[in-house]
Order: C-alpha cells, then structure tokens, then sequence
C-alpha cells in the first residue's frame, strides 16, 4: 500500500474480508492497525469500512511515528 510507512499490507483473517488488520514498517519498527466499525455485526459488511479506516489512521500517525 503506496504512501503508508516503508511498507504495508492490509490482511484479512477470513476470506469474504472480514477482520481486516493493517500492517506496515517504518524502519525496523513494526506496527499494526486494526478498526472495528460495529461489534455487533461480524459478517463482512464492514469489512470495507473497516479497511478504509485503518488505511485512513495509518496516514495520520505514520508521520508522527517517523519524527
């Protein structure tokens, strides 16, 4: 994923894209990121939001984390 830290990946631990998790590096340091839209509903249709959030958090911290 271009743009968030030296390198990052968005994983999902089911595969209709459910429990989205994003991992990036800065350096040597290895961070994770993981949103949860609504506790309530565990099916996929957060998924989406979920990912977009995470992506979305990444890009305010990760200028943080490099100062």
């Amino acid at each position: 994923m271009a743009g968030i830290g030296d390198s990052a990946v968005l994983t999902t631990y089911r595969e209709d894209g459910r429990m989205p998790e994003l991992l990036f590096t800065i350096g040597a340091a290895h961070f994770a990121i993981e949103a949860v839209a609504d506790r309530s509903d565990s099916g996929p249709t957060n998924a989406a939001a979920e990912a977009a959030a995470e992506q979305a958090l990444a890009r305010l911290v990760v200028p943080r984390l490099r100062s």
